[in-house]
């Protein structure tokens, strides 16, 4: 007699591979956010608007009712190699190495004897190049979200120190019956550490208090 005992363990193979699917490709996200933070908006987007074009072409030429298969993968690796250029040129490392891969394919193919199923499996490592662009275009929306954040964060500091000296006046003014003007378009908090404004708005705060009741 033989005694066993079984145990599934399936659910907790799912959900480990999911948990690595997940992380591998927040770490992508995270290496893309890296690659884009440095680089001009402005030459991003030329770059999105120049690879857009060159990947219409290679569509283009996919959709022709054409068995010149060597044409096909001339103008194929022509413009996988442009779109290899620019990236360089703006350190987009992962798409570089997928672009790469697909090149290294291409040089590798027959060129006298090439198959249909050769350019379908082209066509396939291309849907992983698309998809490294679009995690290059929501790096990108996520940095200037992050930006836009940022400016409006900085700018609700302003209001608060402006604020702050604002309501001092308006209060001592009309306590002397006085009319005061207060101008602050050129103050800019983000000059002050975060370690000293609380005091230098205290500094302001009793300096305005001062001026406006000797002033």
């Amino acid at each position: 007699s033989i005694l066993f005992t079984v145990r599934d363990i399936t659910e907790a193979v799912e959900l480990s591979e999911k948990l690595k699917k997940a992380k591998d490709e927040t770490k992508r996200q995270m290496e893309t956010i890296f690659q884009v933070i440095n680089v001009n908006p402005l030459l991003l987007d030329d770059f999105i608007k120049e690879t857009e074009i060159e990947l219409s072409n290679i569509n283009k030429t996919l959709r022709e009712d054409n068995e010149d298969y060597i044409k096909t993968l001339a103008d194929f690796y022509q413009s996988i190699h442009a779109i290899k250029g620019n990236a360089i040129l703006l350190g987009l490392n992962n798409l570089v190495t997928k672009l790469h891969e697909i090149e290294d394919e291409i040089n590798t193919t027959s060129k006298n004897n090439i198959s249909f199923n050769e350019i379908l499996h082209l066509i396939i490592k291309l849907s992983n190049v698309q998809a490294e662009i679009d995690r290059i275009k929501n790096s990108i929306n996520k940095v200037i979200s992050f930006q836009a954040n940022m400016k409006s964060r900085q700018r609700n500091k302003n209001d608060l120190f402006i604020n702050a000296i604002q309501r001092v006046i308006e209060t001592t003014s009309s306590t002397l019956g006085k009319e005061v003007e207060f101008i602050s378009d050129n103050f800019n908090c983000a000059l002050i550490s975060d370690n000293h404004k609380k005091t230098l708005k205290d500094v302001f705060i009793q300096l305005a208090r001062n001026a406006v009741s000797h002033g």
